[in-house]
């Protein structure tokens, strides 16, 4: 919600995009009044809402429920294509002649493989780094602290009335993907004004997440925190000040945050870093998505297999 402008170029990008059977297309909304026909729970907003765009066909997922069905359709393979190993620390990798031969664990456990790949999100340029004893990797993905409040409104609701009609996103959320040109980042009104880079940043976005009314509410972003996952205090009051400036009924002194959940999005300058690492015959890295994991895990996992097979890369 915001600059129309760059949102209605936006609309245009997504359609030129959809092939000719696609019915579903992005719809520009040109004014408030328009944004608030398509989403009621923004009718009393405070906030600067002067158009927008709707996306009929967006999606959400739950990612844990997504992580849980993964590795059961995973366990389907059998033991033999399929062996995890949870809790247990990567402590080398194993090379010989130049290329990847597994990994070894601790507790003495080593793991043969015909190909390795590091996908460990915010850690990977650590682990890069120490295994291969080279400082090309160091801060090439680093961490950037990320909050998300789990909140139930003060307003109960009758039959099935639901709280919001449509996730919600600001504008400005889009630009923490868009500074693969280098160019410095611009986040929201509220990122800090001490700090040009924009090291700290809050931009609302809201998610109906539960039969019961219970929203997913975002979200800050912190590049300086480094890998510290305490929560806070400062971003859970500022993403509940700008919900509240959107969805005044959050104001509403029963609602109540019942969950802050606190991660470390990987995120690297120039976008996601998907393929083999130079140097190393047969080890790759999948890495640097930052808040996009999910949505671009099919293709990165394409593209990881089509590196693996030798090149070989199908829809691409």
């Amino acid at each position: 919600l915001g600059e129309l402008d760059e949102i209605k170029s936006r609309v245009n990008a997504v359609n030129g995009a959809l092939s000719s059977a696609e019915t579903s297309r992005a719809v520009f909304l040109p004014t408030r009044e328009h944004v608030v026909l398509e989403e009621p729970a923004l009718v009393e907003s405070d906030a600067p809402i002067f158009g927008g765009a709707m996306l009929p066909s967006d999606s959400q997922i739950d990612g844990r429920e997504m992580t849980n069905s993964m590795f059961k359709k995973c366990t389907h393979f059998g033991s033999e294509r399929f062996q995890p190993h949870f809790g247990v620390e990567v402590e080398r990798l194993l090379i010989e002649g130049g290329a990847a031969k597994g990994v070894s664990c601790a507790g003495g456990l080593k793991v043969a493989a015909g190909a390795v790949c590091v996908a460990a999100g915010a850690w990977s340029s650590t682990l890069l780094s120490s295994w291969l004893g080279s400082d090309d990797w160091t801060n090439m993905i680093v961490p950037r602290r990320g909050h998300l409040l789990v909140v139930r409104p003060g307003q109960q609701r009758t039959g099935q009335q639901r709280f919001l009609i449509h996730g919600i996103m600001e504008s400005s959320y889009s630009k923490h993907y868009t500074s693969a040109s280098g160019d410095e980042e611009r986040g929201s009104d509220r990122s800090d004004p001490r700090d040009p880079q924009t090291q700290y940043d809050v931009t609302f976005t809201a998610t109906e997440t539960s039969a019961d009314g219970t929203l997913l509410i975002g979200s800050s972003r912190e590049l300086a925190s480094g890998f510290d996952q305490a929560v806070n205090p400062r971003a859970v009051k500022d993403i509940m000040d700008a919900a509240r400036a959107y969805l005044p009924s959050l104001l509403d002194e029963r609602c109540e945050v019942l969950q802050c959940r606190v991660g470390l999005r990987p995120w690297a300058r120039d976008g996601p870093i998907v393929g083999p690492v130079e140097g190393v015959e047969n080890l790759f890295i999948a890495a640097g998505h930052e808040g996009s994991g999910l949505t671009l895990a099919p293709a990165t996992a394409e593209l990881m297999r089509g590196w693996i097979d030798g090149g070989s890369f199908r829809n691409f």
